[in-house]
């Protein structure tokens, strides 16, 4: 006759976090009101953010989830103008501090070193260097590619990182991630994949 609804403790945690970054009173939590009858379990209405804890057990087909539930609730939000996060279980298990930084930069309340691209150097990077770089600051952790093109501060520190595979008529954008914020990053790695893409005589990025 009625639905339970149990917060798992790393959906709390993280519920606690975001309150601890915004501040309590522009949180809301377990609201079914703005995309009723679906729940967001964080929602930030002055960032039109919301946020989506996915337990790995109870966020599968086999206990009843439907292939599409998670395309549609993303796209349930799009609709209302607000951004859905998802956080699975194991990301927020396995790497918290890359989660908090992800959402601290989203909500515009982070407090990590800001860099500007255009004091950077572009530089192609080593697959040891980058592996390491990925498997620090990438959600996904690193991956095999082709080339890698990074961004060098003016101390000679490694702050932003674009990973490309390369078929034979496409070069492919595998990771971008920054070790602090960098403002401008990607476009300027993006012009660095172009540059390779053009000596190899690739047409397309994807």
């Amino acid at each position: 006759p009625k639905c339970s609804h149990n917060v798992s403790q790393s959906e709390s945690n993280i519920a606690d976090y975001v309150k601890s970054i915004m501040g309590k009173d522009k949180v809301i939590t377990s609201d079914r009101k703005i995309i009723s009858p679906q729940e967001l379990d964080i929602y930030i209405p002055d960032k039109n953010v919301a946020i989506e804890h996915n337990g790995l057990y109870w966020h599968t087909e086999s206990q009843g989830k439907d292939r599409y539930y998670h395309f549609n609730k993303w796209k349930k939000c799009k609709d209302k103008g607000i951004q859905l996060i998802t956080i699975w279980e194991d990301e927020w298990r396995d790497k918290p501090d890359i989660v908090k930084s992800m959402l601290a930069h989203k909500l515009g309340v982070s407090q990590d070193r800001k860099v500007y691209a255009r004091k950077t150097a572009i530089k192609e990077i080593e697959s040891a260097v980058a592996h390491n770089f990925l498997d620090k600051n990438h959600i996904q952790g690193s991956v095999a590619s082709t080339a890698y093109s990074g961004l060098v501060d003016e101390d000679g520190t490694l702050v932003a990182l674009s990973s490309w595979k390369k078929t034979k008529d496409t070069l492919y954008l595998d990771r971008y991630a920054t070790s602090c914020v960098v403002v401008g990053g990607m476009g300027k790695t993006l012009k660095a994949g172009k540059s390779y893409a053009q000596k190899q005589n690739v047409d397309e990025i994807v």
